[in-house]
């Protein structure tokens, strides 16, 4: 069964409220909705223009919450076992490059 449910907000915040085409007050439509969807704003749907929040959504959708924390969990020891390579890395390069001294382009104004 489908069900439409409709709210909108003029500019002079008075509102129109409708459930499947008919007249609804506000209350109604909120007690039907409660559960069912979340009622937004006028720019709540930038969010989806934002890339830091589609890998969530995608997750989110897939509904595989498990293997995803199983992976997060394999990558977080991936990283902590590479993390002190890559610092004995760094600090051997560091050791190798010559020393320069400061000139003023180095220099922040």
């Amino acid at each position: 069964m489908t069900c439409f449910l409709y709210r909108e907000i003029n500019a002079e915040g008075k509102g129109n409220c409708r459930i499947n085409g008919m007249p609804a007050t506000a209350a109604v439509v909120r007690d039907i909705s409660a559960g069912l969807l979340s009622i937004h704003g006028q720019h709540d749907s930038q969010s989806l223009t934002n890339p830091a929040l589609h890998l969530g959504l995608l997750d989110q959708y897939a509904q595989n919450r498990e293997l995803f924390a199983e992976y997060y969990r394999r990558y977080r020891e991936l990283v902590t076992v590479k993390a002190p390579a890559g610092y004995r890395k760094r600090q051997r390069g560091r050791q190798a490059a010559p020393h320069r001294s400061p000139d003023r382009r180095d220099r922040c104004h």
